[in-house]
């Protein structure tokens, strides 16, 4: 039931084994692309000037 994990804590079965191994598996693939892509820079938004958008608003509204 819900208490086992208290009344069982100090038992080592084969299934929290397995589980504790799985936490702890990765794949080396994934870890260097994650690790590849905080490291490279990403570009910059490009980004229209205010007063380039207050001039197209101006264009609307007139």
């Amino acid at each position: 039931g819900f208490a086992d994990g208290i009344l069982h804590e100090g038992e080592s079965t084969d299934e929290s084994e397995d589980a504790a191994m799985e936490g702890m598996m990765f794949s080396r693939t994934a870890v260097t692309n994650s690790l590849l892509t905080k490291l490279i820079p990403k570009k910059p938004e490009a980004k229209i000037p205010i007063e380039q958008l207050e001039k197209r608003l101006n264009l609307l509204t007139h």
